[in-house]
């Protein structure tokens, strides 16, 4: 998930347009760096190399969300159900027909609403409101809003540097909200 954000925050810092938009970019790129898990042991290249373009099609996914976000107000929910129709063959092969169960299809139901419907449809009302830039710099708070979530849920430990790390990505999230709010104001 890390290395995905190679993507948002290479967006964000490409479309920089002033030394404070590349300081926000900056402080969330080497808080992701400090919480990758590059230094516990042997890394698969496979998997990074295939994190990257992961992280490379979310930033596409940024910028054509953007313009469909301004264009299209609805059918969230039917681009889902359509998405679904067209993947549910392969599911059913793989599941059997078990997966057509009533208890099994309101699970999904449910899930897909709160994994996919409800995530997404926020991300878009933000999309219409922030600038790119900024939302793949508040995109960087994910790994951190995951790491605590680890350590309150989990009792995973925390070092210094996941706490440096952390402090870092919401400097830059709060830096780049507060001047995307002073700049909508002026």
């Amino acid at each position: 998930m890390t290395l995905e954000l190679v993507g948002p925050l290479g967006l964000a810092l490409v479309q920089s347009r002033r030394v404070k938009d590349l300081v926000w970019a900056i402080l969330a790129v080497v808080g992701i760096f400090l919480l990758a898990p590059i230094r516990q042991g042997a890394v698969n290249l496979l998997g990074m190399g295939l994190a990257i373009l992961a992280g490379i099609c979310w930033a596409g996914s940024i910028l054509c969300s953007t313009k469909a976000g301004r264009s299209f107000t609805g059918g969230r929910g039917l681009a889902l159900a359509v998405a679904t129709m067209a993947i549910a063959p392969l599911g059913i092969s793989n599941g059997g027909v078990a997966l057509l169960r009533s208890q099994v299809l309101l699970t999904g139901v449910g899930i897909s609403i709160l994994s996919s419907i409800i995530p997404f449809s926020l991300e878009l009302e933000a999309l219409r409101r922030l600038p790119s830039r900024v939302f793949g710099i508040l995109m960087s708070v994910e790994p951190a809003v995951a790491t605590l979530i680890g350590f309150f849920v989990l009792h995973e430990a925390i070092g210094f540097r996941e706490l440096l790390a952390i402090a870092l990505i919401i400097a830059a999230s709060v830096g780049v909200s507060l001047d995307a709010t002073a700049q909508h104001q002026e």
